[in-house]
C-alpha cells in the first residue's frame, strides 16, 4: 500500500511530500483524490502538499465588523464570500460543492481588515471611473500598493439593490512585489475538501 503511495508521488524523492499530504489527511478524509492529480511527478507532489498546509482544515472566526454597503452607495457586500473563497485562513470547505472554478487567493497572512482596506481604496477607483455601481459591471484596477484586483457588482436577491459580489486579487500581477498571488485549480479544491472531510 505504502509503495502504491510513494509511486504516486515520484517515488523516494516524493515521500516527504507523502508524509505531509497524509498527515494534514482529516480522520474521515481521503487523499485518493489529490495523490490522483500528481501523477508520479515528484515537483508536483511537494507543490500539492505546499497547498494543502496553506489552507486551515476548519475555516477560522472572524469577528471582524464587513464593511457598509451604503457607503459605496450599494444594497450589500457579500463580505462572506470574499473570506472563505479567497483567503487560505478563512476558506469554508464545507459550503463547497463539486467546484468549477477556480479561485484566485489572497497572499498568504492577509487579514480581513486588509480585505477591507482594499475594498474600500478599489471602490473608489471604479466609483471615479463611472463603471460602478452600474448592475451586473466588472472592473480590474490597480491599487496604490501595485497590486491588480477585480471587483464586480450584480443585482440583489430578495431584497432587491445592487451587491458587491466579487472582490480577488487578479492571477496575473506584473508587479513582483505580489509574486505570491496563487490561483488554484477546480480540481485542486475539491480534492483539498475530501482530504479534510468536508
Amino acid at each position: 500500500m505504502l509503495q502504491a503511495l510513494l509511486q504516486r508521488t515520484g517515488g523516494a524523492d516524493g515521500a516527504a511530500a507523502l508524509e505531509t499530504i497524509l498527515n494534514r489527511q482529516a480522520p474521515n478524509g481521503s487523499a485518493v483524490s489529490l495523490l490522483n492529480l500528481v501523477h508520479g511527478n515528484t515537483d508536483r507532489a511537494n507543490a500539492l502538499a505546499r497547498l494543502s498546509g496553506m489552507f486551515s482544515a476548519q475555516p477560522a472566526k472572524t469577528f471582524f465588523q464587513p464593511p457598509n454597503a451604503a457607503s459605496y452607495g450599494l444594497s450589500d457586500v457579500n463580505w462572506k464570500h470574499m473570506l472563505d473563497r479567497h483567503t487560505y485562513e478563512y476558506f469554508d470547505f464545507g459550503t463547497i460543492q463539486n467546484v468549477k472554478n477556480a479561485a484566485t487567493m489572497w497572499p498568504p497572512g492577509t487579514t480581513p481588515a486588509q480585505v477591507m482596506a482594499r475594498l474600500d481604496e478599489a471602490m473608489q477607483i471604479v466609483q471615479q471611473q463611472g463603471v460602478i455601481p452600474q448592475a451586473e459591471a466588472q472592473a480590474r484596477v490597480m491599487l496604490s500598493d501595485g497590486l491588480f484586483v477585480q471587483v464586480g457588482v450584480r443585482r440583489g436577491s430578495g431584497k432587491g439593490g445592487i451587491v458587491v459580489g466579487q472582490f480577488f486579487p487578479v492571477a496575473i500581477q506584473p508587479d513582483s512585489r505580489w509574486s505570491d498571488i496563487e490561483t488554484v485549480s477546480a480540481p485542486e479544491l475539491n480534492a483539498l475538501k475530501a482530504l479534510f472531510g468536508r
